[in-house]
């Protein structure tokens, strides 16, 4: 064969190899595409209302539970967790909770009372999506129920002496503090109910 047939040959390769690859920088794969955050898809609007990530220092979530959230091998590495979105709510001057959705799931975080620890309980998509998040912690002044439902949800927290009262939600998140309680419901805006326990361990 000819070198000018040779040379002809390997740059016909060479540019479809050219436009080949152009073609795959310009088009973005199935798999490098985002993915909609299942946990947060209209369910809870607080989520699309700004991202801790864009707020102030004092109000982004800590870089200490950014990274536990995303650990690869962890219990919570599942959700698919994006601390990016985390969503700051502050329910009065002295208590805010950040909701760090995910793909597959959501956490609800929360100061320690001492410390600069942060607290945090997370949930799979289809349980958060149906009866939200509780969290108990228990101060030495009584136990703080903090809690995330869903738009359109309320919330019920029945004490174990049987009487019980309506806790509004704000931004999706209610706070409940003193008592004695022993259960939480939530019914869904589809009149779904739910019912969580409080245990004394909690």
């Amino acid at each position: 064969m000819k070198r000018a047939g040779i040379a002809a040959i390997f740059a016909t390769i060479a540019a479809f190899c050219a436009l080949t690859i152009s073609q795959a920088v310009s088009k973005p794969s199935a798999a490098g595409q985002r993915r909609p955050t299942q946990a947060a898809s209209g369910q809870f609007s607080v989520l699309g209302r700004g991202r801790a990530a864009a707020a102030s220092p004092s109000t982004a979530l800590p870089q200490s539970v950014d990274e536990s959230l995303t650990k690869p091998g962890t219990i919570v590495s599942e959700y698919e967790l994006e601390p990016d979105h985390a969503a700051f709510v502050e329910v009065d001057a002295s208590t805010h909770v950040w909701i760090i959705p995910g793909h597959n799931g959501m956490c609800v975080a929360v100061p320690a009372f001492h410390g600069i620890s942060v607290a945090s309980s997370c949930g799979p998509a289809s349980s958060v999506n149906a009866d939200g998040l509780i969290m108990v912690r228990r101060p030495s002044s009584g136990p703080v129920i903090y809690g995330v439902v869903p738009d359109g949800a309320s919330v019920t927290v029945i004490d174990k002496d049987g009487s019980s009262v309506q806790v509004p939600a704000k931004n999706n998140v209610f706070v409940y503090v003193g008592g004695n309680p022993g259960s939480v419901s939530i019914r869904a805006a589809s009149g779904a109910l739910s019912t969580t326990s409080i245990g004394p361990s909690q």
